[in-house]
């Protein structure tokens, strides 16, 4: 029986794998029809960049971040750890990480509030017009979550396990929202308000961007999902925390929500092998 199933989750996982190298083509057909509409956006979109003061961005090191309480080396000189417990380990996700997420949900409203303001979204609707672009004006705003903490736990674990202790502390999408645009000039003109909105204090407790990923360059390259994500600083009443603002297109959106699915089919593999 056991064989019986492993054999039909095999062809399963064919079917997905053929799925999904679909999907990629259709992304990069879909991108492709898009550029050549805007060709002059595109080119901007694949260079877009923002300064920011910050080299490597973590929660305890940005103004009134969330400072560890020990350092590695406190903990290790105070001779907490044993055969069996692992104090560094312990602090880290067991202390420090509770510590981030409940600012996180401290700041959660005001902080949807404040990117609904910057452009005007209506709250029933989630979606919002804007004026003075070539192209479409329309956004869609999408709320996201505040990030659970077996996920913040495993991403830093698995993502930043080398990185300076606390390693929660690289974990900077706790807080986190989307804008989505049908077009690249919306998508550019939306950018450039935001930045501005933040840099004059004009977006409520969004008060600094700290970061920027722009993956648009890469996609002629390797075409594959892409978007820009802006790490913002977002203040509470006693600290702030780092956030994240996603501007992604439509076409990525649609891609990314079917890949999502054919990726937790595909993750099941190891459970099989």
């Amino acid at each position: 029986r056991a064989r019986h199933s492993s054999h039909l989750f095999d062809k399963l996982l064919q079917m997905t794998d053929a799925q999904s190298k679909q999907q990629l083509k259709q992304l990069e057909s879909d991108m492709d029809a898009l550029a050549a509409q805007q060709s002059a956006a595109w080119q901007q979109l694949t260079v877009w960049s923002v300064d920011h003061e910050y080299d490597g961005v973590r929660q305890d090191v940005v103004p009134n971040g969330v400072a560890a309480k020990f350092t590695h080396k406190q903990l290790s000189e105070q001779g907490a750890s044993s055969s069996s417990f692992n104090a560094h380990s312990f602090y880290d996700y067991q202390e420090y990480l509770p510590q981030l997420v409940s600012l996180a949900h401290q700041v959660d409203d005001e902080f949807h509030k404040s990117a609904h303001k910057i452009f005007g979204v209506n709250t029933r609707t989630k979606k919002a017009h804007l004026t003075g672009t070539t192209g479409s004006g329309r956004i869609r705003y999408d709320r996201g979550p505040v990030k659970l903490m077996v996920r913040a736990k495993a991403k830093a674990e698995n993502d930043y396990f080398d990185q300076q202790f606390p390693t929660s502390a690289c974990v900077l999408d706790l807080n986190r929202c989307a804008f989505v645009f049908d077009d690249m000039a919306t998508l550019l003109s939306a950018l450039d308000l935001f930045v501005n909105k933040v840099r004059h204090y004009q977006s409520g407790n969004i008060i600094g961007i700290v970061r920027h990923k722009n993956t648009f360059a890469q996609f002629s390259e390797s075409p594959d999902y892409a978007d820009i994500k802006l790490n913002c600083l977002i203040k509470g009443k006693t600290n702030c925390i780092i956030g994240e603002v996603q501007f992604l297109l439509q076409a990525m959106k649609s891609f990314k929500d079917r890949a999502h699915n054919l990726y937790a089919i595909q993750r099941q593999k190891e459970y099989y092998e």
